[in-house]
């Protein structure tokens, strides 16, 4: 993929540009695949409300991308763009831009055998991780409520208050106390009602 280059490789424009290799690389880091012979459409967006670059990626997939290299999200894409113009001092400059896929959104197969078409939705780094702690910081933050939470349910709850040990002995012992008291009551009264008959 090239804008306004010449035979010889170099720009006509200060706007031209030579992408030299798309790599997709594995949630974990364990394997890598160029993907730019497959790709068919880039398009790099930079968002006025977003301090962040996002990225559409249309991939016409003959070599069974999918079946081979599933998408799962959390993949990351580096694109490295080349500049060369021809008046311009200094040479060649290279521009390596990372992005994360986070979507997905087109999938299809069309009528020729073993042809699929996808789109892969990037986002960059530092927009993909910051959303990241900040769903990480929600998640800590409802653990700690619903800890506050438990703690005063426990504070009010009657049963939590009798299953203290010291406390339960103790009304242990007096409740043996009261049954003894009135396992002797009973039979003096049985004693006397048969002395009566």
């Amino acid at each position: 993929m090239s804008k306004n280059l010449q035979n010889n490789g170099k720009g006509l424009f200060p706007n031209s540009f030579n992408i030299k290799e798309i790599r997709l690389e594995r949630f974990d880091g364990n394997d890598a695949v160029f993907i730019q012979p497959i790709v068919t459409k880039l398009i790099i967006n930079e968002s006025i409300y977003t301090n962040s670059l996002t990225a559409e990626i249309s991939i016409k997939d003959t070599v069974n991308l999918f079946g081979s290299f599933p998408i799962i999200g959390n993949e990351k894409i580096t694109i490295k763009i080349v500049t060369d113009v021809a008046f311009a001092k200094g040479g060649k400059r290279t521009i390596n831009l990372d992005f994360y896929v986070t979507d997905v959104p087109v999938f299809g197969r069309g009528r020729e055998p073993n042809v699929q078409a996808f789109v892969l939705s990037c986002i960059s780094p530092h927009a993909y991780i910051s959303s990241l702690k900040q769903l990480q910081l929600i998640q800590k933050l409802k653990r700690l409520t619903n800890q506050m939470k438990q703690k005063k349910q426990k504070k009010r709850n009657p049963i939590a208050a009798l299953l203290k040990l010291p406390q339960l002995r103790k009304r242990v012992i007096k409740s043996k106390k009261l049954y003894n008291r009135s396992q002797e009551k009973l039979r003096q009264q049985m004693l006397s009602h048969s002395q009566d008959l």
